[in-house]
């Protein structure tokens, strides 16, 4: 069987997560790595083959690819989705996959049109308690889902001192936009589109540190079409990462210390069942891309849903903007 050839936009520190697991795969043959910094791209094609290039329109137009994992910030998007798109390139682009509706509706339309497969690099789709949460509501097993509470603690104060992009909205999109947006993702694959969304968000780094022009956290609420009620709660200044989640439903409560384990309680016969398990969540997307090109079939991410959960996060910052509730189809 002939390999899929995979060329890459971008060869920072995900790009290198995502060649290292593409390199055990069978399928795969990673022809090219591509960056503004020529050192980055030829960093990775010594470790995983490839040629070398700078810019992303010259490797378009010399490799013949099959696919592209495009793993470029947020605020380097142009044309890169459309044209691997007309040329019949299958996408897989990192979250977010713009920073504003007009450009990711085009990619959206780009990937639609000419029936490329699409992936978004929202990983916490790919692991086994979230997996597990999306099974038990669907099957009505828990019953009715009443009240989700999430909650997203990082730590981004290791930038204080240093000069990066994530540090400026106009780049990065900021903390809801670039990181909590795998929440809102994951929010909206177990409960659906949300109908309203008010926030406050908090800016107290930027007097600690003037090149910090990005909320550091943020709370939210969430009203969802199914009546589901969810509160978010979110800090960029936690000592490390910690999520806890909570999905109270009319049968069971769900809870999600992390998005590999989920723990049950039924209320019923007061059973409780566990569920752990610490995949590759990164091998475990790809995967499910590659299969979808071979099989002729979707992915669990298509870029409309990087469109809606881009949409979401958008909303949610715009709320906290005007200081009140925003419906969905206002945006």
């Amino acid at each position: 069987m002939a390999k899929l050839r995979v060329g890459f936009i971008g060869a920072g520190f995900i790009a290198g997560v995502h060649a290292e697991r593409l390199s055990k795969f069978e399928e795969i043959e990673i022809v090219a790595f591509t960056d503004i910094v020529r050192e980055k791209a030829q960093n990775l094609a010594s470790k995983y083959g490839g040629n070398v290039y700078t810019d992303y329109h010259e490797m378009f137009s010399k490799e013949k690819l099959d696919a592209v994992y495009i793993c470029i910030p947020p605020f380097a998007h142009k044309d890169e989705v459309m044209i691997a798109a007309e040329n019949g390139i299958h996408v897989f682009i990192e979250k977010p996959i713009a920073l504003d509706l007009r450009l990711a509706e085009e990619m959206v339309k780009s990937v639609e049109k000419n029936g490329v497969k699409s992936q978004v690099g929202y990983v916490f789709r790919f692991t086994a308690g979230i997996s597990g949460a999306k099974r038990l509501i669907e099957s009505g097993d828990v019953g009715k889902v009443l009240h989700f509470q999430c909650a997203y603690l990082g730590n981004m104060l290791f930038l204080i001192g240093k000069k990066h992009w994530w540090k400026d909205e106009s780049k990065g999109g900021g903390h809801i936009v670039e990181q909590v947006t795998h929440v809102y993702d994951t929010v909206r694959y177990l409960l659906g589109e949300a109908d309203e969304v008010f926030s406050y968000t908090s800016r107290f780094m930027e007097k600690v540190d003037p090149d910090w022009r990005v909320e550091d956290g943020h709370v939210a609420v969430l009203k969802m079409r199914n009546g589901a009620i969810v509160s978010m709660f979110s800090s960029a200044c936690y000592r490390g990462f910690n999520w806890l989640w909570r999905i109270i439903c009319e049968k069971a409560v769900m809870e999600l210390p992390n998005p590999h384990k989920i723990m049950v309680w039924f209320r019923e016969n007061d059973e409780e069942k566990i569920v752990e398990k610490n995949l590759d969540f990164y091998a475990e997307e790809s995967r499910d891309f590659i299969n979808a090109i071979l099989n002729d079939r979707d992915t669990k991410v298509p870029i409309r849903e990087g469109y809606n959960t881009l949409k979401l996060t958008l909303a949610v910052k715009k709320a906290a903007k005007l200081g009140k509730p925003i419906k969905l189809d206002e945006l």
